[in-house]
């Protein structure tokens, strides 16, 4: 399938990103070719407002907690087994591995509140 291909070539580029910028860059691009992926236009509009209506500001939690936590080798993992899971067509193991994601996100948001930064 191609929109799978699409998502491989992306993360493949992530992978040898090594740069933390140009990574969160390519994972914009991931997120918002998993939503275009879907056909679902509803989802590619709020995936598009999220980093517009927060300004980016999921870039610079990740610029910041990247220097503590390991979220950009745990993501890329987690962006390599939803292409996985999107292959063999396992919707469950899809929807877990997105729960998973978001659950990641959140903990670098708490991570952020606790140095009250937040």
């Amino acid at each position: 399938d191609k929109d799978i291909e699409h998502l491989k070539r992306i993360c493949e580029k992530m992978d040898e990103e090594i740069e933390l910028t140009k990574f969160l860059e390519w994972d914009l691009k991931f997120h918002k070719a998993l939503a275009e992926a879907t056909q679902n236009k509803i989802l590619t509009i709020l995936v598009q407002s999220f980093y517009d209506l927060t300004e980016k500001f999921p870039f610079m939690v990740t610029k910041y907690t990247s220097n503590f936590l390991n979220v950009t080798e745990k993501a890329q993992h987690e962006h390599w087994q939803l292409i996985h899971a999107l292959k063999i067509q396992d919707i469950q193991l899809a929807t877990n591995i997105i729960k998973e994601h978001m659950v990641s996100f959140r903990e670098e948001l708490e991570f952020f509140k606790n140095k009250k930064m937040l």
